[in-house]
């Protein structure tokens, strides 16, 4: 993960359970984060398929390789990047992945080659620095994607732009981030909302009241209530964003 928290706050939680390091550390029993997954996975799925097969393809704050099986469907070469050594150990050591690499990133100078990619991943990596380091990691990530490549950037949005957890998780408008990537170099393609932070049924999912058989419907109700409503107030919503280099 990519954030201003540094990496040392990500090398604790991957003590922890290395999925819920990335997603929700507090969700102990793990439903609300299988579900998240869910979501999250479909919706790139969905991107990557319409893409087509790509040579290789860069998944920019990685963590723990939770989506580098996924990402395999989609290309003939992965490449994980991360700050945080102990997320990266998790990763090296899942199983089942055979053309997928992990780099350690300080945080400033990007360790690869300009032009090297097809496509980039990232899943709410951004939401966690400033509005500067996010324009210049979204220019660094440009120079590493060849031109015509694309972007699939899953990332919160909200209503009223605000600052939370302490100044460290910065919450922006839809219209804030079309201007970041078009400062970057980024042609945004399209949007569309995949998940309300504060569903309804989230505390049913947290609580394992609600059968996993039953989380494709809600999956897909959140997706379509999202495209209608966007961003509740006083709520985050987790956005997909489509952009080409």
């Amino acid at each position: 993960r990519m954030s201003e928290r540094g990496p040392g706050y990500w090398d604790a939680l991957s003590e922890g359970d290395p999925d819920a390091a990335v997603l929700d550390p507090a969700d102990r029993r793990g439903f609300k984060n299988r579900y998240i997954a869910m979501v999250r996975d479909r919706a790139i799925a969905d991107s990557l398929s319409r893409l087509g097969r790509r040579a290789a393809l860069l998944d920019f704050g990685c963590g723990s390789g939770s989506t580098s099986p996924l990402l395999e469907r989609f290309a003939d070469r992965v490449v994980g990047i991360d700050i945080s050594r102990g997320l990266l150990h998790r990763a090296v050591r899942r199983p089942g992945l055979s053309r997928t690499a992990f780099v350690h990133y300080d945080g400033h100078r990007m360790p690869l080659a300009q032009a090297a990619f097809d496509a980039v991943v990232i899943y709410v990596v951004l939401s966690y620095v400033d509005d500067d380091t996010a324009r210049r990691l979204l220019a660094q990530l440009h120079a590493v994607t060849r031109p015509g490549g694309s972007l699939v950037m899953i990332e919160q949005t909200v209503r009223r732009p605000r600052v939370v957890e302490q100044g460290l998780k910065h919450l922006r408008h839809l219209d804030a981030w079309r201007g970041l990537l078009a400062h970057a170099g980024w042609r945004l393609d399209g949007t569309r909302q995949v998940r309300f932070g504060r569903f309804p049924t989230t505390p049913l999912i947290r609580a394992g009241a609600v059968p996993v058989s039953a989380f494709p419907a809600l999956c897909s109700l959140e997706d379509a209530l999202g495209r209608r409503m966007g961003p509740l107030p006083h709520d985050y919503a987790e956005t997909l964003f489509e952009a080409t280099a």
